[in-house]
This record gives structure tokens, sequence and C-alpha cells, in this order.
């Protein structure tokens, strides 16, 4: 960055409004409100891609917060959509009894809730309040869990581990036994149901 071209010169005084120097800030203070790190705002800023304010003598340049922020919104951040899921993680596996469903409280003192995020050969329940709405068998329930997002609504998993070769029979007892309305279709009695 050259501090004799004319043209820092000119971006300095275009900071300028109606003979005021706006309140400037730097780049640490810029990256506290917009999350970009001061080290990215820094570079953009001597490569001449980042707006800001070149004061002679200063070792880093400054901001004009509006500017930068807008400017920051409309360049560096991409929006997406993002899919909601409503999971909480606890720091164990302890839940209250109140929390498991009527229909699945027989086995509560074998459940775990789904916070321990364990790659184990499990069936999974998702609740809605009193509900089990889905049956499911997963040997990755962080991801399976991550893939109902779109299509089901649940405020609650619940994970029973089993052996891996008892992942279907058991899966199909559980939506035979409680007919969840995301399962679909139900399984006879044994038949062997893949995930």
């Amino acid at each position: 960055m050259n501090q004799n071209d004319p043209s820092l010169i000119e971006v300095t005084m275009l900071a300028y409004k109606d003979g005021q120097m706006p309140k400037l800030i730097s780049a640490e203070e810029l990256s506290a409100k917009t999350y970009v790190p001061k080290e990215t705002i820094l570079s953009l800023s001597r490569e001449g891609r980042f707006p800001c304010v070149i004061i002679p003598g200063l070792d880093e340049p400054l901001y004009h917060p509006a500017n930068a922020i807008e400017f920051t919104k409309s360049r560096l951040f991409k929006y997406q959509e993002a899919r909601v899921m409503h999971l909480h993680v606890h720091a164990d596996s302890e839940f209250a009894i109140s929390q498991v469903p009527r229909s699945i409280a027989g086995i509560a003192d074998k459940l775990l809730r789904f916070d321990l995020f364990e790659d184990l050969p499990c069936i999974y329940f998702l609740c809605l309040a009193d509900e089990v709405v889905y049956v499911g068998q997963s040997t990755n329930l962080c991801a399976r869990l991550a893939q109902h997002g779109d299509d089901k609504v649940f405020d609650r998993a619940f994970y029973l581990v089993v052996r891996r070769e008892d992942l279907d029979r058991i899966e199909g007892e559980f939506i035979r036994a409680l007919r969840p309305r995301y399962n679909g279709t139900f399984p006879k009695a044994g038949a062997v149901v893949g995930e």
C-alpha cells in the first residue's frame, strides 16, 4: 500500500460528508460488528477491495461503520435458507421420565436421550409432545436426524442402542406396536424392515 498514492487521498476525501469527519472504527471493532475476521478485513483493505479510510501515519486503515457494514452484507455474505432442528443437547443422558412419551415409557430406563453424538447402532424415536411420530434405525444418528429436518416435525429424539444384527427386527417391532404417523406402512410380524 503506497501512502503517497493520490487515489488514497480521494478515498479519504470521499469519507467526509458536509465537511464533517464521520466516526471511524478500527478493523477490530468492525470485525466484532460483522463477524468477519479482522485479518480478512485488513487483507481486503490492503488489496483495495474493501472500503476504508487510509490516514497517513496510522498502521491500519479505519472504517465508516455504516458503509463497511453495508458492503459486508452485500458483498461478503451469502444468505442461505436453513433447516431448523430443535435438538436439545445436554451434558449427559439423564432426563426426566416425564419427557418420554407414554407409549415408550415402559422402556424409559433403557432409552438414552439424543445428546451423546455417538455412532452406535440404534433404534431412534422422533417425538412431538407425547407422541412418537417416527421410528427409525441408524448407525450414524447425527447424520440421520439431520436428514429428517425437512420432512418430519419433532421436538425430541431418543434412541435405544441395539446390536447391529437386530436393527431390522427391533425397528419393525416398534413400528408395528407404535404405528407412528411418519412411518407410513406398517410391516407385518416377522417382516424385515430396511432403513
